[in-house]
């Protein structure tokens, strides 16, 4: 007796299986941040609602500008002499940051709920 190379059966399970697979990986790539940390030498200056858009800055960096759109934010302008952070581009899943390293300013994307994310554990 031959065997079919794959029955009616199998089929079943393997479609199942694809649709779980691709059902994990939505919901996996839908921690959008809610909102987001601006960091200037290593002190909190403001946080940022994303679901607002526009051009902001802050007061200790006036030569940086910042870009809110369609809940993700970027550096949009700085005054540093590379511009990475810059070409950096939008960042909106949380834990996400941008550096600026010439302007010590840090763009970190976070959670309605951050504090119960462990970020580190030491011993």
């Amino acid at each position: 007796m031959k065997r079919k190379w794959i029955n009616k059966g199998e089929v079943v399970i393997i479609i199942a299986l694809l649709f779980t697979a691709v059902l994990c990986l939505f919901f996996i790539n839908r921690q959008d941040g809610a909102a987001a940390e601006i960091i200037a030498d290593g002190k909190l200056v403001r946080v940022l609602d994303l679901d607002k858009n526009g051009f902001f800055s802050i007061d200790e960096r006036p030569g940086v500008m910042f870009e809110i759109m369609d809940g993700a934010v970027c550096f949009a302008e700085s005054n540093c002499p590379d511009k990475i952070c810059v070409r950096t581009g939008f960042i909106n899943k949380a834990g996400q940051t941008a550096v600026c390293l010439p302007n010590r300013t840090v763009i970190k994307v976070i959670n309605g709920d951050d504090d119960d994310l462990i970020d580190a554990v030491t011993w």
